[in-house]
């Protein structure tokens, strides 16, 4: 999750000097979950690609789409390892073509000294 609040304040600084250059400002909306997945080269000894595949992945993807210019979306599954303070719920999709629901949460950057409470620039 540092990570992610990371690049979004780098993007934030992107998108500042841009602007002031008279460029089209970036926007990036980022997804995070966590699971399984396969990570590796696949394919066969002509044609091969290194790919990360799996159920965790598509539902990331899922997330991402769901998620406005700006912010960063959790899923429930995330951000109840998470400090409650650095999270809030923003709703939920569903899931494939049955009943279940992914709940969302919005990360949230102004809280990230929850995350890291040793780390020397985590204002």
């Amino acid at each position: 999750c540092l990570c992610a609040i990371d690049m979004q304040l780098a993007m934030g600084q992107l998108r500042e000097a841009w602007t002031a250059s008279n460029l089209p400002a970036p926007m990036l909306r980022l997804g995070v979950h966590q699971g399984m997945v396969l990570v590796g080269t696949f394919g066969s000894d002509t044609r091969s690609d290194y790919m990360c595949v799996g159920p965790a992945l598509d539902l990331t993807e899922q997330i991402e789409r769901h998620c406005p210019p700006d912010n960063i979306l959790i899923s429930k599954v995330l951000a109840d390892y998470l400090p409650e303070e650095v999270a809030e719920p923003v709703g939920s999709f569903p899931v494939g073509d049955g009943p279940e629901q992914m709940w969302l949460y919005r990360l949230l950057p102004d809280e990230r000294q929850h995350l890291d409470p040793d780390r020397k620039d985590a204002a």
